[in-house]
């Protein structure tokens, strides 16, 4: 399905008269969420969604005003009709109503939206609702993540570089509600990629149920006669050539789905051996119990891949709803998908950061020193809140009162080590008695302010690549922090010794150990004395 503001372009391109309307806020329970948008013409709804029902309702008869009268409208609507209330909904909640009746006016922002989203590029929508003397005015800005704009430009908004950061993070809007003012801050995000290799029947009904869900369809495959676009009409992309030319064509990333069902063995392992090593989210691919089996053997005897790097792959794909027909089957692998996509709790990659300690050697409590207009240990949860972690961790211990309130503000969970008194590695033990199940967690010390949030990403990256279960940087093949621990090792770190700590447990599996060159030195040093502060200091 077309993004909401790639369409409002084209209709207003047309000279199409319409509506744009957006969900801004909600309270107590609603059928939607904010930022569901929705465009209307004369006749109704045209493209979206405001969540139905008589929700949805309203929001057409206020868009059939605004078209009416051509003023933009911001509205609440309560959902708190009574039970026996034959036309009300009985949710209980209030929405409140943006209609757009002049999206010509933000064409610009738009289609620097669209320019944005077609170099795989997110970023944040603004909208500014301004309501004067019961005039409604809006005014839109696009921010996208590659461009470096200043903080005091976000914070004209009410909404600091931080809070941007985390509403990418979270995908999920923010809201600063002034006198008259109202900021709305929405993520947009390009839309997830289904590579679909081969053009047969399941490909086919693959096409519909990806586009259907809100995916761009790639499709790719040799035989002219089947990759056409009468064939596969919901697909963006067709790529017609020999599969290993195609993915040279293809850029794959952390946001592309990619399902093998080609007409035949040969073709199914030469589509996996050119993506196996990719970032792609999940990769599927069709075939028996048997067939996948054999395919294992030959890919990892032969050096194609790791038993781990093989063992990510969905095969047979789909999940096991006894499929019998084309459509079942595809339909199994679009849930296969889904549920890859949207599960989050135990796929989590958490931050833990060690900030327990008493700073002996420094003689004063070292993470409250200042660093770069911070104090260490906030510069240090800034870093671990904007990097592709899932949620942050801090152990605490020795002067916990003073350190809390300096982080609360961060979107982050704290943990007290009340044995802080026996060592880095009872902070350790404490942060992994309280994780909740996740994937991994990257473990990093609360000295370490130098350390960039490119490092965090580059270990979690690889994490997610390749599957070993410890990342570990190096820099000219020296060991460094933080390490990246996969949390099927949290029962062996229990019963760790406290005098070894995590070291027992890297000379105990070698072979899960990958090492990451990082490029940065940073990595190697902490901050324990006076003279590393003022080196540091020095450096930064």
């Amino acid at each position: 399905m077309e993004n909401v503001y790639l369409k409002i372009i084209s209709e207003v391109v047309k000279g199409e008269v319409v509506v744009l309307g957006t969900l801004i806020k909600t309270k107590g329970s609603t059928p939607q969420v904010p930022g569901a948008s929705a465009i209307f013409n004369s006749e109704g709804l045209k493209f979206g969604t405001m969540g139905g029902g008589i929700l949805e309702a309203e929001a057409q008869k206020l868009a059939q005003k605004s078209i009416q009268s051509k003023i933009d409208i911001y509205k609440e609507f309560s959902l708190n009709a009574g039970i026996n209330d034959k036309t009300g909904a009985i949710c209980g909640g209030s929405a409140f109503f943006l209609l757009d009746a002049n999206p010509g006016e933000s064409l610009d922002t738009f289609k620097q939206v669209k320019n944005s989203l077609e170099k795989n590029t997110a970023g944040v929508l603004v909208s500014e609702i301004r309501n004067h003397k019961n005039k409604v005015s809006i005014k839109r800005f696009w921010f996208n993540t590659e461009e470096k704009v200043l903080c005091d430009f976000y914070e004209e908004f009410g909404l600091g570089c931080d809070e941007f950061s985390l509403i990418l993070k979270e995908k999920k809007p923010a809201l600063v509600e002034k006198p008259g003012n109202v900021i709305f801050a929405e993520p947009v995000f390009p839309a997830p990629e289904l590579i679909i290799v081969g053009a047969g029947h399941i490909g086919q009904a693959l096409s519909k149920l990806g586009s259907f869900i809100g995916f761009n369809v790639t499709v790719i495959d040799n035989r002219p006669e089947l990759a056409t676009k009468e064939r596969f009409p919901d697909a963006n992309k067709i790529f017609i050539s020999e599969i290993s030319n195609c993915f040279e064509e293809i850029k794959i990333s952390g946001n592309s789905y990619i399902v093998i069902v080609t007409q035949g063995h040969r073709e199914d392992s030469e589509a996996l051996k050119c993506c196996i090593k990719s970032d792609a989210a999940y990769i599927g691919m069709i075939g028996s119990k048997r067939k996948i089996a054999l395919v294992r053997e030959k890919f990892i005897k032969e050096v194609i891949c790791t038993e781990s790097e093989f063992d990510r792959i969905y095969a047979p794909v789909g999940i096991d709803i006894n499929s019998k027909t084309v459509e079942e089957i595809a339909v199994s692998i679009t849930a296969q998908i889904i549920q890859s996509r949207n599960q989050k709790q135990g796929n989590e990659i958490w931050c833990m950061i060690l900030a327990a300690g008493e700073s002996k050697r420094m003689k004063q409590q070292k993470l409250l020193l200042p660093f770069r207009g911070k104090t260490i240990i906030e510069s240090v949860v800034k870093k671990a809140v904007a990097s592709k972690s899932d949620r942050v961790l801090v152990v605490t211990g020795s002067d916990e009162d003073r350190i809390i309130p300096l982080i609360e503000q961060e979107n982050v969970q704290t943990a007290s080590n009340k044995n802080y008194q026996d060592g880095m590695f009872s902070s350790v033990l404490c942060g992994i008695n309280v994780l909740p199940d996740a994937a991994a967690v990257v473990v990093m010390l609360g000295d370490q302010p130098m350390v960039q949030t490119d490092v965090i990403n580059s270990l979690i990256k690889d994490f997610k690549r390749a599957g070993n279960g410890i990342i570990i940087p190096t820099y000219k093949g020296k060991r460094g922090h933080p390490i990246l621990i996969d949390l099927k090792f949290r029962k062996k770190i229990i019963n760790l010794s406290g005098n070894t700590g995590l070291r027992e447990l890297l000379v105990k599996y070698p072979e899960e150990i990958k090492e990451v060159e990082v490029g940065t030195e940073e990595i190697l040093n902490d901050i324990d004395t006076p003279e590393d502060y003022k080196k540091e200091t020095k450096n930064n």
